[in-house]
């Protein structure tokens, strides 16, 4: 927003899924940015909400009655697929990968994929987690895969005038596909790392697709990494050292003293191709990096995340979806 050729501090109200807290590493880069983020903001500029029914003539992000209905009923979720003609098939030997688009009320302007790594340890071993870790890229709104599963919601984002971003879990195989699940929201395995990667200022992104702004997604790198940070719980307070400026924005927090959740947050970095080597083997190199600058006792991670993707990435090539 601008005001007499200035840029306006903006007032942005945040609903998390639970609605009592403000994302902490959401809320540092856009106020890193310029602007006052909490759950209480009086007239807010604009509105990030998950899993909320919010009716407001303010700009939104997320949120509204469908949304909540797709993320709260598999049922109605089930519905929705088959009424758009998902097709929904057994797959044996598939590859997972999510699929994100980011929908503005008028138009899709950004297709990523990602996938995660799930298993607590390395080699895909011990408990399942919500993510230890994942790997992004920019996805193809003419893909097959696109044009399979979220391509064909498009028209129901508009009649819904949902505004926000949207994503499917997928098992994909030859010629048959299934869909784990649908979300209308962030995805906050991948978001922080569309952050490292995203050319632009986050609250800009999020404003836009809350307002109709036509502004076509654009990247840094054409890959990124996160891995997260996780902890034993129930545990005394942490304290994280070795951060610093330079590397602080490399970690998006989640629960940085490891007081509530176990998951300290999830460290970051983009990718690209330097002297024959791959931007995913940069990305990873640049993670590991930071992750072994910091002094965090008895801290869990994996060093596996994305060792799977090159191999899936050309499988799905081979078989036409990507």
């Amino acid at each position: 927003m601008e005001q007499n050729g200035k840029e306006k501090a903006m007032r942005v109200f945040h609903f998390n899924s639970n609605g009592d807290a403000v994302d902490v590493g959401l809320k540092m880069r856009i106020e890193n940015e310029g602007h006052r983020v909490d759950n209480a903001a009086p007239n807010p500029d604009c509105i990030i909400a998950e899993n909320k029914e919010i009716k407001s003539d303010t700009p939104t992000f997320g949120g509204g009655s469908w949304a909540c209905s797709i993320n709260r009923s598999s049922d109605y979720a089930t519905t929705v697929l088959k009424t758009l003609g998902i097709k929904n098939e057994k797959v044996n030997n598939g590859i997972r990968i999510t699929i994100e688009a980011w929908y503005n009320g008028k138009s899709i302007q950004g297709v990523n994929y990602s996938m995660t790594d799930y298993p607590l340890m390395e080699c895909g071993k011990g408990p399942v987690t919500s993510g230890m870790g994942s790997v992004v890229w920019e996805g193809r709104a003419d893909s097959r895969l696109f044009k399979a599963t979220l391509g064909k919601l498009e028209g129901a984002l508009e009649k819904v005038d949902y505004r926000g971003v949207i994503h499917m879990d997928l098992l994909v195989g030859d010629r048959q596909l299934l869909v784990h699940s649908i979300h209308a929201g962030i995805n906050w395995n991948t978001f922080p790392v569309l952050a490292e990667m995203y050319h632009g200022r986050i609250n800009d992104l999020l404003y836009g697709i809350a307002s109709g702004v036509d502004k076509p997604m654009k990247f840094k790198s054409v890959i990124g990494v996160g891995v997260m940070l996780k902890m034993y719980m129930p545990r005394p307070p942490v304290k994280i050292e070795g951060l610093n400026k330079h590397n602080l924005k490399h970690f998006w927090m989640d629960d940085p003293e490891c007081i509530n959740t176990g998951r300290l947050g999830v460290v970051t970095a983009r990718g690209d191709e330097i002297q024959g080597f791959s931007a995913l083997r940069d990305a990873k190199r640049r993670v590991m990096r930071t992750i072994y600058n910091l002094t965090i006792p008895e801290v869990m991670f994996r060093q596996d995340v994305g060792n799977k993707v090159e191999k899936n990435r050309a499988q799905l090539k081979t078989w036409g979806w990507l």
